[in-house]
């Protein structure tokens, strides 16, 4: 097992470009410790190894690839953009929403009332009425 995240380690930290300097930078162990954990020279214990992956294993789908040698079925991963972007959309609509004016219609002289922002609009006839006038 552990043989199979050091060459997992490995691929990701090629997949970024990261050379053993810069990992070694960013995790504080020496270039020749890396080297010598990456090939199995040495044990490495808890710490160094979180240090590492802390540092290669960027993404979600990395973290997976480091623990099961596979990658996240790109359909999940495509449906959390589909999402993500599903939501901004609506985020947008509701801001636009919130500036559109109100249209009052009447139906045998009843007299109908629209609330927007706070205000009343109380209209005999049909008219359109901006947000924030009444």
């Amino acid at each position: 097992m552990v043989f199979m995240i050091r060459k997992r380690i490995k691929i990701l930290r090629d997949k970024y470009g990261k050379t053993l300097e810069t990992v070694s930078l960013e995790t504080g162990l020496s270039v020749k410790k890396l080297s010598r954990l990456e090939r199995g020279d040495t044990q490495g214990n808890f710490t160094d190894f979180e240090k590492i992956i802390s540092k290669v294993a960027i993404t979600q789908d990395d973290k997976y690839f480091l623990a099961t040698g596979e990658h996240l079925v790109s359909s999940e991963s495509d449906r959390v953009i589909k999402l993500q972007e599903e939501i901004e959309w609506l985020k947008k609509i509701i801001e636009l929403d919130r500036t559109r004016p109100i249209i009052i219609q009447h139906t045998d002289n009843n007299i109908k009332q629209a609330q927007k922002g706070g205000q009343n609009c109380d209209q005999r006839t049909p008219k359109s009425v901006k947000s924030g006038h009444t």
